[in-house]
């Protein structure tokens, strides 16, 4: 049980870790396309 526990642990900080770097990612490219609209 312990051991189910600290995988699930370890999934849920994948899971953030990849959900960060998704927003970061698709921020960037909003501010990309932004900047192509702009000028």
């Amino acid at each position: 049980k312990t051991r189910y526990r600290g995988i699930a642990k370890n999934e849920a900080q994948l899971f953030s870790l990849f959900g960060l770097a998704n927003l970061v990612l698709a921020h960037k490219r909003l501010m990309a396309l932004d900047r192509q609209g702009a000028s």
